[in-house]
């Protein structure tokens, strides 16, 4: 056998390969995709899958995009908001263990593939300026190379999560791996209700996502006591993310303002007079002197009870009604500003 026909059988080898890979390769994202929908048990990490989905679809434009953790998700709920207000609102709350990471990736998704809105809300609750590096939701959900080695340069990840990072954004396949680990444990054993169940409870959480428009909790009071703070400080890392999301709305001609979350009643005198609220203020007027923050103070709603909130700071229904028309009437005179 001649060596050109020997290069040229291995030339069409390639190429199949190639060929093969291009194609598979999609298909079984694709398949991971579905089969994480239908029977992925991780709550956390379901709600990040379905908000990033929410950023990019053409049907969520909004005239005033939300993003924040988990007091925004459970409080404020954009079909009141728009009874109050006569404005859409979008709201893309997730959990507060990834800070401003996650912020950051679901609003340039947003702003991606969407013109920007009248006005991006920031709204955290308290707990959430020191936060750190989470491994977990940044490795599954915004990893990628470029990403990974940023952080991997400013110390902000290890060596060893870098390359689990690294993996995940070579290997998007990978990323759904905390998922299935969930999923073939109970195939293995052949356990097809428990997979049943997992199905029909994800089905209803993406149902109620969709017809609502955010995430309450479920019933019952679990309030919390107010935690000790000695002073304000916020992570290198939300530092560095939120200097993203400054440049972000500025890069998309967009306005942005910082909104506190709701809290019980009984916290709000306890932490208007502690040295970390004085700082935290101190820090938020700071950003104003960036030309894309708006100041706009809507104070601190407190409110009180079971009727009202789930815990210290995630409310019923009832309550979130009542937030959202707080924030709306705030945010009133901004939506006139003719300005986009």
């Amino acid at each position: 056998m001649s060596s050109s026909t020997s290069s040229s059988k291995a030339s069409r080898s390639l190429g199949r390969a190639v060929l093969f890979a291009l194609v598979l390769c999609p298909l079984a994202e694709l398949g991971l995709h579905a089969l994480v929908e239908d029977y992925g048990t991780n709550e956390s990490l379901l709600l990040y899958h379905f908000q990033l989905q929410r950023s990019r679809s053409a049907q969520t434009h909004a005239e005033v995009v939300f993003v924040g953790d988990s007091s925004l998700r459970s409080s404020l709920n954009p079909k009141a908001f728009r009874r109050a207000s006569n404005h859409s609102a979008l709201n893309l709350g997730l959990v507060s263990s990834s800070g401003f990471m996650s912020d950051y990736y679901v609003l340039e998704a947003y702003l991606k593939t969407h013109p920007p809105p009248r006005l991006i809300v920031m709204m955290h609750g308290f707990d959430v300026y020191n936060v750190g590096f989470n491994e977990a939701l940044y490795t599954v959900h915004f990893a990628s190379p470029s990403e990974t080695l940023a952080l991997y340069r400013r110390g902000e990840v290890s060596a060893h999560q870098g390359a689990n990072a690294l993996l995940t954004g070579l290997l998007p396949s990978y990323r759904h791996k905390p998922y299935l680990r969930n999923i073939l444990q109970p195939l293995l054993r052949g356990d097809v209700q428990v997979l049943e169940r997992s199905r029909a409870q994800n089905r209803a959480f993406f149902a109620q996502m969709n017809e609502r428009g955010y995430l309450p909790d479920p019933p019952g009071y679990r309030g919390s006591p107010a935690p000790v703070r000695e002073a304000f400080s916020i992570s290198s890392l939300n530092e560095w993310y939120l200097q993203r999301i400054l440049q972000l709305a500025k890069d998309h001609g967009a306005r942005l303002l910082f909104a506190a979350g709701p809290l019980d009643a009984s916290h709000v005198g306890p932490l208007k007079s502690s040295a970390w609220y004085q700082g935290y203020e101190a820090y938020t007027q700071s950003l104003t002197q960036h030309e894309a923050v708006l100041e706009a103070d809507c104070g601190v709603l407190g409110f009180s009870g079971p009727q009202l909130g789930r815990t210290a700071n995630h409310l019923s229904p009832e309550g979130a009604e009542r937030f959202s028309a707080h924030i709306a009437t705030c945010l009133g005179p901004l939506l006139k500003d003719p300005r986009p």
